[in-house]
């Protein structure tokens, strides 16, 4: 899930690559680098962030007119200057996204012909390996091909030559990579977003597709070596805000949940035509992290108004599953960044089974976009914070509307129901904004000095709720480092009671519905072990654990016909608010998490 960034064109190459960096920061922090060429290769790499590389460069600056660079999460290797890409050997510079799973055989192999190896990374292989092959004759093309057939695994790489001054190679499988060009330059980028402002319009490699990229041209060449036209596409507009401050991003994306919300449904009101899913069978929704709670609640709506038997599956338990595919009449696949390795894997083995697929993703240009069958946009724009925010509130969004679609076609709705159902839910984003607005900040404050001194905690939750749990516990654990363990609040006496003691906070997530009453109940027996609640819930819910000492962040009051909806998108909203409060209490960056990065694209 690294970042790269290549330039071929008249100016200063390094300040391009700084910025083509800076735009791809979220794909991995843990070290960055350049390389640039004038008559040899310079190098400028360190553990750190890109804004670390750009201070070392205004003190080491490297000169040259073409360059590659990278951002990386580490896979093989510490997160080291030492490791950073790129990577160079006989006057051979290469950056790589990906894992290559064979890489000590190779290594081993080059190894015995002489080959000094520098670091411990899988990705260093590469130089040498190219190397072996143009030293037997092979052109510098052709050693590229030969090298990236010999390696296994995922790879997204881009390659830069001394002997070869004005041409960069490219080549992917598995991992995303894009090329560009306008009259004098010629670029490559993991995101085609990056390329705002250099070139107009990219192409998207295909798997196992290689480009060569010179100044004001480009040639790609399918997985055969055959020359393919590329598919030009509009480089998308640039979104990404440079902002300081630790949790400034995640900040600023939760407040711009109630427009993404309405951006995301508006073009819900746009989409005409059957979703496919009515047709009956059971449809599976597969995810991971954020995206697998947005699906698990997605599952409840359907299985509530529309009566289809729904699944949900972690994506990367789902790939070890094959029968359990096979036998689904429709699989949904959800990804902010629609480059998930885990779920993309999902969707192409759907393909081959001949089962329907449809993607939820915010990229509109991205792999998974291009390879569904369906796609239903969210449109919650640019997330530079890690943490999963206003995507995950515009996913809520589309499976609320997909459910009420769904039971229309099916007749579990009458039409007249299903447009007053989905008119209600243009009641939410103006609703949202009173959640950012109008909660308890005394009681917020105070729920977040419990959670920053605690070494542990639960969340707890019945039916949608214990989906809103999970992701309070994957909030607090990603931002403030503290184990929360997410537990259905009917598990509780099934074992992890055990760990209630004084000082050990629960958050309760409470939604009214027929398991209130039960949920109350564990209440009880949670505040009879002295463990400190945190509830957090629609006015209706809390008014019936009247009399149990706990904190309390009540949501406004919401009418009926959008309560179903709202109430898990407004919870959601307050448990990440309160996840990066206790991140900031603790004194960390909810931005930029240890080990994370925003596009998880190796399994």
């Amino acid at each position: 899930m690294c970042g790269i960034f290549g330039t071929i064109n008249g100016s200063d190459a390094a300040p391009v690559l700084l910025d083509g960096l800076g735009r791809l920061d979220y794909r991995g922090y843990d070290s960055a680098g350049l390389a640039v060429l004038d008559k040899t290769i310079a190098v400028r790499k360190l553990g750190g962030s890109v804004d670390a590389l750009a201070s070392l460069i205004r003190v080491r600056p490297a000169e040259g007119r073409v360059g590659i660079a990278h951002t990386r999460w580490a896979t093989h290797g510490a997160a080291t200057s030492e490791n950073a890409h790129p990577h160079v050997f006989d006057g051979i510079a290469v950056v790589h996204n990906g894992v290559i799973e064979n890489h000590d055989a190779i290594r081993t192999r080059l190894q015995q012909d002489g080959h000094e190896f520098q670091t411990s990374t899988d990705s260093e292989v590469l130089p040498h390996l190219i190397s072996h092959h143009r030293r037997r004759g092979q052109s510098a093309v052709v050693a590229v091909q030969s090298a990236l057939g010999e390696v296994h695994g995922s790879y997204a790489v881009a390659v830069l030559m001394e002997d070869i001054p004005d041409l960069l190679i490219a080549g992917r499988r598995g991992s995303p990579l894009v090329v560009g060009h306008d009259e004098d330059g010629g670029y490559i980028a993991s995101d085609p977003a990056a390329l705002a402002g250099y070139c107009a319009q990219y192409a998207a490699l295909g798997e196992g597709a290689l480009a060569l990229v010179a100044r004001g041209a480009v040639l790609v060449m399918d997985q055969t070596g055959a020359a393919e036209t590329p598919r030009w596409q509009q480089v998308p507009s640039l979104t990404t805000v440079r902002r300081t401050g630790a949790g400034a991003h995640m900040a600023a994306e939760l407040a711009e949940i109630p427009a993404a919300v309405a951006a995301t449904l508006a073009a819900a009101d746009r989409r005409v035509g059957r979703t496919g899913l009515e047709a009956g069978g059971t449809v599976l929704l597969t995810a991971c992290g954020s995206s697998r709670h947005a699906a698990a609640i997605g599952a409840h709506w359907l299985e509530h108004w529309a009566g289809v038997p729904t699944r949900v599956e972690i994506a990367s338990e789902l790939l070890h599953r094959p029968t359990l595919l096979a036998e689904a009449a429709h699989l949904v696949a959800l990804s902010q960044s629609g480059e998930t390795a885990d779920t993309l894997a999902v969707v192409r083995m759907a393909a081959a089974a001949s089962v329907p697929t449809a993607a939820i993703v915010n990229v509109a240009h991205s792999q998974m976009a291009r390879e569904a069958g369906t796609v239903w946009p969210t449109l919650a724009g640019a997330e530079q914070a890690v943490a999963a925010t206003k995507s995950f509130a515009s996913q809520l969004a589309v499976l609320a509307r997909l459910s009420l679609d769904v039971a229309e076609a099916r007749g579990t709705l009458s039409p007249v129901e299903a447009v007053f159902r989905r008119r209600a839910l243009e009641r939410l984003p103006s609703w949202l904004g009173q959640v950012l607005d109008g909660v308890d900040h005394d009681a917020l404050s105070e729920a977040v000095k419990v959670l920053a001194r605690a070494r542990t905690a639960l969340a707890i939750g019945r039916d949608i709720g214990a989906e809103i749990a999970a992701e309070a516990a994957l909030k607090l654990a990603e931002l403030a480092y503290l184990p929360t363990l997410a537990v259905p609040a009917g598990e509780l006496k099934h074992g992890p009671i055990a760990l209630l003691e004084p000082g050990v906070p629960v958050i309760a997530i409470l939604i009214h519905g027929p398991t209130l009453a039960k949920q109350v109940v564990s209440l009880e027996e949670v505040a009879a072990r002295g463990a400190g609640l945190i509830l957090i819930g629609d006015d209706a819910a809390l008014t019936a654990t009247h009399g149990i000492a706990a904190l309390r962040l009540p949501l406004p009051p919401v009418a009926d016909a959008v309560a179903w909806a709202a109430l898990p998108l407004g919870v959601g909203v307050i448990v990440q608010r309160l996840a990066m409060m206790t991140a900031l209490a603790r004194g960390l960056n909810p931005d930029r998490p240890r080990n994370l990065a925003k596009s998880v694209t190796v399994e």
